[in-house]
């Protein structure tokens, strides 16, 4: 019998030791290019696991939810399969990456804290944002935008742009003072 861990772990303890030793060599046998982006990934898993979760909506329903790190050009992912907080997620993923990588992501980690977090590291970052998220100016919740243009703010204290615009499909479907924002830093 193959053991990855200690013969009497229990529960998820049975498993990490593996996976990480396997997240810190897919590290160090590759760098990233520039661009980079980071989204959740699922696996799909019907065995018995204390981490599976259940979603309706996904295609494969009872899966094991992990976070990666996707290379632009190659398509190379860093997993990460051990954190659930945003900066947590992007610290472990981003470690050894130096500066001045560019990240995309979608509006589910956009935040202050972690753009904060990324201009410590000197990365740049491009993601939509939810104008309901907590810590944000108030200028980026009630400032409208028309089809048709575009608005942007600058915080030149900490180089952080933000632009809002309403596309083609948004014309019928959302409210005149509905409006989507990018972060650029």
């Amino acid at each position: 019998m193959l053991h990855a861990s200690e013969p009497n772990a229990q529960g998820q303890a049975r498993i990490d030791p593996f996976v990480n030793n396997l997240a810190a060599k897919f590290q160090s046998a590759f760098y990233p290019y520039e661009n980079l982006s980071v989204d959740e990934m699922v696996i799909g898993f019907k065995g018995r696991f204390l981490a599976k979760q259940y979603n309706a909506a996904k295609p494969h329903k009872y899966h094991i939810k992990t976070f990666g790190l996707c290379d632009s050009i190659t398509g190379y992912v860093y997993l990460d399969p051990t954190s659930t907080h945003t900066v947590k997620v992007f610290s472990t993923l981003l470690q050894g990456v130096e500066s001045y990588h560019h990240l995309f992501a979608d509006r589910f980690y956009t935040s202050l804290p972690l753009i904060q977090f990324l201009l410590s590291m000197k990365l740049n970052y491009t993601g939509k944002l939810n104008k309901n998220r907590k810590g944000l100016p108030q200028q980026l919740k009630q400032q409208p935008t028309i089809f048709g243009t575009q608005r942007w703010l600058v915080n030149n204290e900490q180089n952080i742009l933000c632009v809002s615009w309403r596309d083609k499909k948004s014309k019928k479907t959302l409210h005149p003072t509905d409006h989507k924002w990018k972060f650029y830093i």
